[in-house]
């Protein structure tokens, strides 16, 4: 009995914490996911101005919100794309930066 008592206090003492772990708002309510690959690959990838990895990745999105991924790699030309929450997949050329 003590121990069935101690592990359901234990037990609601979790459920009752969880609900207090807030996440950022970035990270709340992603409904969407789009998969975004680059020519050349492993462009370094910045989703509404937070770095989320290299390409490909899938990335995750609020789609009632603007979003825009920045896409740019050593040698090339950075680019920002804006995100259409319909969008499955981007795909995104960058252009070779001709100062050397």
């Amino acid at each position: 009995m003590k121990r069935t008592v101690m592990f359901l206090i234990l037990a609601l003492g979790l459920v009752s914490l969880q609900s207090f772990i807030l996440l950022p708002e970035w990270a709340q309510n992603q409904d969407a996911t789009i998969e975004v690959s680059s020519t050349p690959s492993s462009a370094e990838v910045q989703l509404n101005g937070r770095y989320v990895g290299k390409t490909p990745l899938t990335i995750s999105i609020i789609s009632s919100k603007k979003n825009f991924i920045y896409l740019f790699k050593v040698g090339h030309v950075g680019q920002r794309v804006e995100i259409d929450s319909r969008q499955k997949e981007i795909s995104v050329t960058l252009i070779p930066d001709k100062i050397k």
